[in-house]
């Protein structure tokens, strides 16, 4: 059964007002009274959909990872990487938001680097170790990070351009010294 279209209404403003928030505010700064006078909203309303603001955090958070990893899995899958990154990019707003929370109880970095590790995993041919699915998250997020300060240009040559510097240091790194 779906949910009452009030209820997906209230929870969509309430996590608007907490991305908002985030903009502006450290995550130890924001309190529940914050976002519910924003989101209009009262306090009991707020805790009948979310335990606290880590409940919330954490729940924004597990979404817009399910929708990293479907996106990867359908483009890996259709063989479709044109662009993959721009996508990525495009839906990683909110998670670029989020990475400003601070916590011990939420690593959202190592959380985003696990979901798209996975989601490579899960598509790329099984001769292809977990590590370099792992190394391979890890590029991706760090693009995803040079689009979020506005330093990485993405295209394909770019890309390949970062994949041959990587390969020229491990050669460099792994060469036999002949004396």
């Amino acid at each position: 059964m779906s949910e009452d279209l009030r209820i997906i209404k209230t929870k969509q403003n309430i996590e608007r007002v907490f991305l908002k928030l985030l903009e502006t505010k450290d995550f130890e700064q924001i309190t529940i009274k914050d976002i519910s006078q924003q989101a209009l909203i009262g306090k009991s309303t707020f805790y009948y959909h979310y335990t606290d603001k880590y409940d919330l955090a954490q729940k924004l958070i597990h979404q817009e990872l399910i929708n990293y990893q479907q996106l990867l899995t359908k483009r890996l899958a259709l063989g479709l990487q044109d662009h993959l990154l721009v996508q990525l990019h495009q839906l990683s707003q909110k998670l670029l938001c989020l990475r400003k929370i601070r916590s011990s109880e939420i690593n959202v970095d190592q959380l985003i680097k696990q979901a798209l590790a996975t989601a490579l995993e899960d598509q790329l041919p099984a001769t292809i170790s977990p590590l370099t699915a792992r190394l391979l998250a890890g590029l991706i997020f760090e693009c995803l990070l040079a689009y979020e300060d506005g330093s990485f240009q993405q295209s394909s040559s770019s890309i390949q351009q970062v994949i041959t510097q990587i390969k020229d240091v491990f050669q460099l790194i792994y060469r036999p010294h002949h004396p």
